[in-house]
């Protein structure tokens, strides 16, 4: 099955907001963690997809999102026990569970003229990020 990337921007306190690219089906967990006013999307589509075993997957988001306070996943909390298939649905659907579509779209490549060339700034010793 695929898995749908999604960018999203997490507001994990007040003076604190982190970009994410996660899949999409991680974005209620994200909600179940920090709040769901703290979880925005900023993409429109997808930006990206990888394919993904449910259960494997299953796993994994119960590593990485813990438990809640007492002591249950939040992956279980959510999703249910993994035999039950909500999860599996989930992943299906794919972006789908946050509103998108599931087509990455193509980007545009620039490509440079043929004659075009580039001036480069000479580099200043005295300031690392130059």
């Amino acid at each position: 099955m695929k898995g749908y990337y999604v960018k999203a921007l997490v507001e994990k306190d007040a003076n604190m907001k982190q970009p994410v690219t996660v899949l999409a089906y991680e974005i209620p967990l994200l909600m179940a963690v920090f709040g769901e006013g703290s979880v925005q999307l900023t993409c429109d589509a997808p930006v990206g997809s990888i394919d993904v075993d449910p259960e494997k997957e299953y796993a994994r988001l119960a590593r990485k999102y813990g438990s809640d306070k007492t002591g249950a996943p939040h992956v279980v909390n959510l999703f249910g026990q993994y035999f039950s298939g909500a999860f599996a649905d989930a992943v299906k659907k794919g972006a789908g569970v946050v509103g998108l579509k599931n087509t990455i779209p193509k980007t545009t490549v620039s490509k440079a003229k043929p004659n075009a060339t580039t001036t480069a700034k000479p580099e200043n010793p005295k300031d690392p990020l130059s």
